[in-house]
């Protein structure tokens, strides 16, 4: 799952909030990818067919990134053992129960966490005639700009002088008022618990070195 528009994450919302349960076989594939994978927090196992090939994927989705980081192995890949297991656990889930709906031949699994795009909706509910608000209150003349980007927010002052020069406390009171802002948002309590990421950097920085543009600056 890469955004919140995502079918596996939108699925996966609805039944953390209570608006919708799994049902059968993708209820006993949990459960059964709970028994086998202990001590990793397992909402939801979200299937769909992958353009252009229409390949059959499994998306196994579990609550923090650390839980996901166990699913794979040493080189940055997928665990294939891992993989094998939970297409194995599906396959067995389908064929009890007597459903013919789910392709499992060639199924490829992925495992993914929800925290991440939790995270990142979030970010990205926040209005931007709030975060102007928030600059003008806190630092109209320091801050030339504020700009939220997945699941961080940059600071931009005026000058390198004044981003590394004393700052009197703004740049926490800025962090602050920026979590106050997407606070209201956090559903999950994610952003409680490890607050949005909070960068510092200046407009001359942004215009020498990312030629003023925003896609460089993240690149």
């Amino acid at each position: 799952m890469l955004s919140p528009t995502d079918a596996a994450y939108v699925a996966t919302k609805k039944i953390r909030l209570g608006k919708a349960a799994l049902k059968s076989p993708f209820k006993e594939c949990v459960e059964a990818l709970r028994a086998a994978f202990p001590g990793v927090s397992i909402f939801n196992a979200h299937y769909e067919r992958i353009a252009p090939h229409d390949i059959p994927r499994l998306t196994v989705v579990v609550d923090y990134d650390e839980e996901q980081q166990k699913f794979f192995g040493g080189r940055g890949g997928y665990d294939k053992a891992k993989q094998a297991m939970a297409a194995e656990i599906f396959r067995d889930a389908v064929k009890a129960a007597r459903n013919d709906l789910y392709d499992t031949r060639d199924l490829f699994v992925i495992f993914s966490d929800f925290e991440g795009v939790a995270r990142i909706e979030a970010n990205a509910k926040v209005k931007e005639i709030e975060i102007e608000r928030l600059r003008r209150r806190l630092a109209a003349d320091q801050i030339w700009a504020i700009h939220s980007f997945l699941d961080r927010v940059d600071f931009l002052f005026h000058t390198d002088a004044e981003l590394n020069g004393p700052t009197d406390g703004l740049k926490n009171r800025l962090a602050e008022g920026y979590a106050a802002l997407i606070a209201p948002h956090d559903e999950f309590g994610y952003l409680a618990n490890r607050p949005i990421a909070a960068y510092f950097s200046s407009k001359e920085t942004f215009d020498r070195d990312y030629n003023s543009s925003w896609f460089n600056y993240y690149r």
